[in-house]
């Protein structure tokens, strides 16, 4: 480092926003700043992954990964929607891929665990008392 100015990398960076032109190269590939981002910015906030809209129906799904975690999102029988982390309690399968619509439980594929939809936030661990863990 040369007074405020990362050195012997593409681009210039310094303290003060109008004397930087960019961030130096690593802070793009570095594999310790994206854990650190993933961790600081995108664990810590609420994400969007889709609109109410599609999830018109109790009974509907969707599935999403992100920050590298499988989630699932359902409207309950209580018509409120729910996000949960997508495994099973007993061998961490996936329980649901893609989007659809269920008649009246997830079942998983593996052993076939059910978890109905009149009680979903009581059968599956919930996201945010999960991630808050984290």
């Amino acid at each position: 480092m040369v007074g405020d100015f990362v050195t012997g990398e593409k681009g210039a960076f310094s303290d003060c926003a109008q004397d930087s032109f960019t961030l130096p190269s690593r802070y793009y590939t570095d594999p310790d700043i994206y854990h650190q981002e993933m961790h600081s910015i995108f664990q810590c906030s609420w994400l969007y992954v889709g609109h109410v809209s599609d999830l018109p129906d109790v009974g509907s799904y969707l599935t999403v990964e992100l920050v590298g975690q499988p989630i699932l999102i359902v409207r309950s029988q209580g018509n409120e929607l729910s996000a949960f982390f997508n495994v099973c309690q007993h061998r961490g399968h996936a329980l649901l891929s893609g989007r659809g619509q269920l008649r009246n439980r997830i079942v998983c594929p593996y052993h076939a665990w059910c978890y109905g939809l009149e009680d979903v936030k009581d059968l599956i661990v919930d996201l945010k008392q999960s991630l808050a863990t984290v």
